[in-house]
């Protein structure tokens, strides 16, 4: 068929055909519009007998091609009410209006948002209250087949919205995990057809969520491909009449090209590279490299380009929607509050030995911080298997221990506290200190979550981390007077902790993305503004504040150095050459 590409200002004459599962184009030589389809599709063949390109039938390639042939595919992310006549506005407004309660300023521009849009990602901080707007939407619609993707802790927090709210259409849960094993159950997804859906009765949700999508990022992920290729048979299944949301937690991630792949899950084409490295290079100066072992080459990143940086979020700007805490809520200050303690000559004594035995840097730091929380773990080998056998070994007189005490009882009164851990011994200590101080624990390790010195369940103790959403009957069998939650900060995700006016950081875990994100935990529209929330870290050996500087500055612990902690531990010289 006789059509017209029109690219670079000129109109080039193109013949298109197609098979059952390729688009030929065939045109005379242009040298920037072969370069065009090179970079911007993907599944692509060049047929030379034929001098004709052969493009797989991919939604990337259809955005594409509709662009050459003249057409505005990006016109239904231009404006937010740009698909809305005037009497579904009103309609959509006037639900809006009579919510009860009502909606936050910012949450009808989420719901028209992902009404309007319906292939979208929801970008905002944590507790900007992303949930409910989706929730009011899937109302709206009287949508019952909703599938709803979350890290565990996530759909825990999501569990408890859905009984505030009483909220009366079915959705399937699926944790990241769960949703994989499901995926894998369903014949190969590239091959399924609207009609062999339909014979075999095969469900496909045509309202899915993927929550803390920032799990998607990673274009080799078993998940990511899953998200994809769901997103492809549901957009085969209903058309345009579906509803694709991605929620992040993440609305300025520390590296911009984590886009890429989540924006190919919800629409791809969107951004013009059709591949995640060539993204990246326009994003930033790439430089070749080769692995020292086994002598492959790669893509090593130098520094990013920061015209580019700012370009892209006016390009993101329709697809993607930011929504930062500061411009949401009028909230109260973070305080930060550091605790630094001495250091015994034990404790001295200690991490000499310690830097005495350890030559890597790696291993050093994790001992220091370990010694540092005040235990160590030791590998021994079995008597009867000579496997390797970790025990713990906690030292006495550990000063973080001793202020924790003191914090416990200066926020006895209030009774809710936030305590956060790098190690799992850590968690277990603290729990026991919390329990042995007549508080309640309710205790979250990459292991789960468990109640600790109650009957409740931990749906009851999650809601009273977060009172200020309750009345507290101080009369009832339930009542709670103490309640201590006590975590590692990189496996919770999800939750709103308002309860509690304060974060102690016993000390941090490798993650510094989740050391962020916890912080907010608390920090919402519903905490008490009067009282406001404090975060206390405590610095006992001075591992913990270099570990801090480098979350704060975004930089990998990989990185530390044996002169690094030498330096800030005041190793002697004699010690630090051996």
């Amino acid at each position: 068929m006789q059509n017209y590409f029109y690219f670079d200002g000129k109109k080039i004459p193109v013949n298109i055909s197609e098979s059952d599962s390729e688009i030929f184009l065939s045109f005379p030589y242009f040298k920037e519009l072969i370069e065009e389809i090179k970079e911007s599709t993907d599944l692509r063949r060049y047929i030379k007998e034929s001098k004709t390109w052969a493009l797989g039938k991919t939604r990337r390639n259809y955005w594409l091609l509709s662009i050459l042939l003249g057409v505005n595919p990006y016109c239904k992310y231009d404006k937010n009410k740009a698909n809305l006549t005037q009497s579904k506005l009103d309609k959509v407004i006037h639900y809006i209006n009579n919510l009860n309660p009502p909606l936050y300023k910012h949450q009808p521009d989420m719901f028209l948002n992902a009404f309007t849009k319906k292939q979208w990602i929801c970008a905002g901080e944590m507790r900007t209250g992303k949930t409910r707007p989706i929730l009011e939407l899937l109302k709206y619609l009287n949508i019952n087949n909703a599938w709803w993707v979350a890290p565990g802790s996530a759909l825990r927090g999501l569990q408890l919205e859905l009984q505030k709210w009483n909220f009366p259409l079915e959705i399937k849960l699926f944790s990241y995990n769960s949703f994989r094993i499901i995926i894998n159950y369903l014949p190969d997804i590239k091959l399924l057809n609207k009609d062999f859906i339909k014979e075999n009765k095969i469900e496909i949700p045509n309202f899915i969520v993927f929550d803390e999508s920032q799990k998607l990022k990673n274009t080799t992920a078993k998940q990511s491909q899953m998200a994809k290729d769901l997103s492809d048979i549901q957009e085969k299944v209903y058309g345009e009449n579906r509803w694709l949301i991605l929620l992040s937690g993440t609305p300025s991630p520390k590296d911009p090209s984590d886009w890429w792949n989540q924006t190919e899950i919800v629409c791809p084409g969107y951004l013009r590279e059709g591949h995640v490295l060539l993204f990246k290079k326009r994003l930033a100066n790439m430089v070749e490299d080769i692995n020292f072992f086994t002598r492959n080459k790669f893509w090593k990143l130098e520094s990013w380009k920061i015209d580019e940086i700012e370009k892209l979020k006016n390009v993101l700007s329709g697809l993607v929607s930011v929504y930062f805490k500061k411009d949401c809520f009028d909230l109260p200050e973070k305080i930060y509050t550091n605790i630094e303690m001495d250091i015994s000559i034990e404790y001295r004594n200690m991490a000499n030995m310690i830097r005495q035995k350890e030559s890597r840097a790696i291993t050093l730091q994790q001992k220091l911080r370990q010694l540092s929380d005040g235990f160590l773990y030791i590998n021994t080998p079995d008597k009867i298997t000579a496997k390797q056998v970790q025990t713990i070994h906690y030292f006495k007189d550990c000063p973080k221990d001793e202020q924790l005490k003191l914090d416990l009882e200066e926020y006895g009164d209030i009774g809710r506290i936030i305590i956060y851990a790098g190690f799992t011994a850590s968690i277990n200590k603290i729990s026991n200190i919390c329990l042995e101080n007549n508080w309640i624990v309710l205790k979250v390790n990459k292991d789960g979550m468990q109640a600790l010195g109650t009957h409740l369940s931990n749906e009851t103790l999650l809601k009273e981390m977060d009172r200020s959403k309750q009345t507290m009957d101080t009369t009832s069998p339930n009542f709670i007077e103490k309640l201590a939650f006590v975590a590692q900060s990189s496996v919770v995700t999800g939750l709103e902790l308002s309860a509690s006016p304060v974060i102690i950081y016993y000390s941090n875990d490798d993650n510094g993305a989740a050391r962020m994100q916890s912080e907010d935990r608390p920090h919402s529209n519903n905490m008490d503004k009067e009282r406001g929330l404090e975060i206390r870290d405590y610095f006992h050996l001075p591992i913990d504040k270099l570990v801090l500087d480098r979350h704060r500055k975004k930089q990998s612990l990989q990185a530390i150095t044996l002169g690094d902690i030498d330096k800030i531990m005041n190793f002697t010289k004699e010690v630090s050459n051996e």
